[in-house]
């Protein structure tokens, strides 16, 4: 069996101990010196998003050996910067530096000395191997010669997306000639030939440039140490050109190269077989995105999608580099494989598992969770996923949960509705209803898309496998309530019937257990509102209808009955106690059967709890002609065996004896126990569920109190 490393699981808690309040039970005197592994805890750390990165950076500096920094899906004020100075850094990733913009009539610049100042220590510029400042502002004038003292011992360098001046460029190349690695995609520079004092080169990424002059390309030839040559076309405007290529296998040879990367690129094979005659020592070519993307050429390794290997090595290769771009692509064209071809080569547990790996990396990203999911959700529906250990589906679980705030796809849907998956959800039902509850409450302005959909139908579905002790603890809070009341509310308004449904569905969970969930409900004006829904039949369609009655049954045993006699004070019951009696008119008995039981169960229940209700505060009144008295003469009008016979409905249908024998969950025990102490106090013979409430055993205290009650009731 397979199970996770104790070292991603030591990663993984000390991680959550960091963004936790329990980051005190981290040992203060000891300090973890291993910088591999401060770097992994900071950067799973970061991924939480659970603490501001002013706090974590706080908290690393003191406990932790922080070699490797990455900030760029982070934004960058003066403070996060002026925290980098108490670092040791080798590598650092400079994120979002909007406070750091100086807005001109002619562009947005950026002062990257004035930062690189105030990051770096002293021990932290001389030990710096690693830089990247990508971005799209442009910077400042002489930018280079500034910086170069600060790391003079620079090995790798990004600047893509930036403006740059020819004279900036040919300081950089001349000032960093000991660079291993260049980066300047995407970068704007009027020529690229003093590139060629960049001796000591292994690898350049020119990704998203195209010269308009093929002398531009010379200078490449003279960097004999170059071993990776990126020229892939990502961004959405970029040429296609072949104009690289073409200079590659005429004039341009590079005796050290071992890999090119031609992504979304006109290679065809001609070109390609011209750059291997003139490149010996080329091993592979990345090909997705172009004419080769499903080609198997001799002799050279294509990362593309032709073979599950070579899908699998491109994945990986890409997840390396952290290239959404290009991992988006190759799961476009899977995801179309799949689609309309019969292809079960890359469903393996192995091609699975980097696909986690990509939701691990860009876990906010939206085009990735729905690429990632479209393919999960192919796996999930046809039991693929049932190969993974169970420790992978939940953390694939929490990835889904976290996304879910961010935007809705209908992929994620599908992969939680799929029984084992749903099975194990319903064993961590606390800790991922926990989650839902958080994804709803951040909702900053009513949803008025489906975007909380797939929320509400995994809380709604494991509402009733959480602990009493948690349910309770949603339950008393008036926010939480107040919040999901709310929203079932603008719903009803918005007659989105899907969404109310799945909102009651939540509702009549908590409801179902707990007793402050009621009483605030009630508080909140639950009845009245309900009741106004349901004589709006245009607002509200059956199902929503059926979960109404059902909720209000729940309301109607609000354990205050001084809540309930402020509502009677001030509301007509009569109003209420005539809608409740007919509604089994409604629709039609013939194909709506046992749907009308349904209703018909949930108006009795609720009427007689009501009765009930009244008669026990109507002492209270004083007032001969207050509501209490009206409704009070009012049911004296109604037959009761107009009551008797739509209980009677719902208990041949719903077989209380079945539920009491064999029980799904807590809650309907409690509910037919509860359904027969009200069916006595109707003076309906009850004589005949004695066995089986006496048979009846559990250790739950709150099903123990409701047995008794129910004995004494039908024993009297």
């Amino acid at each position: 069996m397979s199970a996770p490393l104790l070292t991603d699981i030591a990663v993984q808690a000390l991680a959550e101990y960091v963004c936790n309040d329990d980051y005190n039970k981290i040992n203060q005197t000891n300090k973890i010196i291993h910088p591999d592994l401060s770097n992994e805890i900071f950067s799973r750390a970061l991924l939480s998003r659970k603490q501001s990165i002013e706090m974590i950076l706080r908290r690393f500096s003191n406990n932790f050996f922080l070699t490797n920094v990455d900030l760029s899906d982070c934004q960058c004020d003066d403070s996060v910067v002026s925290m980098l100075r108490n670092l040791s850094l080798v590598s650092l990733t400079i994120g979002q530096l909007e406070d750091f913009r100086n807005h001109y009539h002619y562009g947005i610049y950026i002062d990257m000395a004035r930062i690189l100042k105030m990051a770096l220590n002293p021990k932290s510029s001389s030990k710096l191997r690693c830089l990247d400042i990508s971005g799209d502002e442009k910077l400042y004038r002489g930018w280079v010669w500034k910086i170069f003292p600060l790391i003079p011992s620079l090995e790798s360098l990004t600047i893509a997306g930036r403006s740059i001046t020819g004279e900036d460029f040919n300081n950089l190349c001349r000032f960093f000639s000991n660079l291993r690695l260049l980066d300047v995609s995407n970068t704007a520079f009027p020529s690229i030939r003093p590139i060629a004092q960049l001796k000591n080169l292994k690898i350049l990424i020119l990704r998203d440039i195209e010269f308009k002059s093929h002398h531009q390309w010379k200078s490449i030839a003279q960097l004999t140490m170059l071993q990776v040559l990126d020229v892939s076309k990502l961004g959405k405007y970029s040429k296609r050109g072949l104009m690289m290529l073409k200079y590659l296998h005429s004039r341009i040879v590079l005796p050290q190269l071992v890999h090119m990367d031609c992504t979304g690129t006109d290679l065809d094979l001609g070109t390609l077989q011209q750059i291997m005659k003139t490149h010996k020592n080329l091993k592979s070519v990345a090909t997705v995105g172009t004419l080769l993307s499903r080609s198997i050429v001799d002799n050279i390794d294509l990362l593309n999608v032709a073979t599950p290997k070579s899908t699998e090595e491109a994945l990986r290769h890409y997840i390396k580099l952290k290239r959404k771009e290009s991992i988006l692509m190759i799961l476009e064209d899977v995801n179309e494989i799949w689609e309309y071809e019969n292809d079960d080569m890359r469903r393996t547990s192995a091609f699975i598992r980097l696909i986690l790996d990509i939701k691990r990396m860009f876990p906010w990203d939206c085009q990735v969770d729905h690429a990632t999911n479209f393919s999960l959700s192919v796996l999930a529906t046809e039991g693929r996923l049932e190969m993974l250990p169970q420790h992978e589906i939940f953390e694939m679980i929490d990835q889904l949960l976290v996304s879910l705030d961010c935007h809705f796809n209908e992929s994620a849907w599908i992969l939680l509705e799929q029984p084992h998956i749903l099975e194990i959800c319903r064993a961590r039902a606390d800790e991922v209803c926990t989650m839902a509850l958080e994804c709803i409450m951040n909702v900053v302005i009513p949803p008025f898309e489906y975007t909380l959909l797939p929320t509400f139908v995994i809380f709604g579905t494991l509402v009733r496998q959480m602990s009493l002790e948690k349910l309770d603890k949603i339950g008393r809070n008036w926010d939480i309530m107040n919040e999901l009341w709310q929203l079932l509310l603008c719903w009803i308004d918005l007659r989105s019937n899907l969404m109310v449904e799945w909102c009651l569905q939540v509702l009549i969970g908590i409801t179902e257990r707990s007793e402050s969930a009621r009483n605030i409900l009630v508080e909140l004006g639950a009845f009245e509102e309900l009741f106004e829904a349901l004589r709006r039949e245009d607002r509200v369609s059956k199902m929503p209808y059926l979960l109404i009655t059902q909720l209000l049954r729940y309301l109607s045993v609000a354990s205050e009955v001084c809540i309930f006699v402020r509502r009677v004070e001030r509301w007509d019951l009569t109003e209420f106690a005539a809608l409740l009696v007919c509604n089994n008119e409604e629709f039609d008995e013939d194909t709506q059967l046992y749907y009308n039981a349904e209703v018909s169960y949930n108006v009795a229940a609720t009427l007689s709890t009501l009765l009930v209700q009244v008669k026990y505060t109507h002492k209270v009144f004083k007032q001969h002609d207050n509501p209490a008295n009206r409704l009070c003469r009012y049911v004296r009008t109604i037959p009761i065996n107009r009551v008797n016979q739509s209980l009677n409905i719902y208990l041949s249908s719903k077989h209380l004896e079945f539920f009491l024998r064999h029980p799904r969950n807590s809650g309907q025990v409690i509910w037919s126990l509860r359904t027969i102490r009200r069916m006595k106090q109707l003076d309906m013979d009850v004589s005949k569920y004695l066995q089986d409430v006496r048979g009846y055993r559990s250790s739950d205290p709150d099903l123990v109190r409701e047995r008794t009650r129910t004995l004494e009731m039908i024993e009297e």
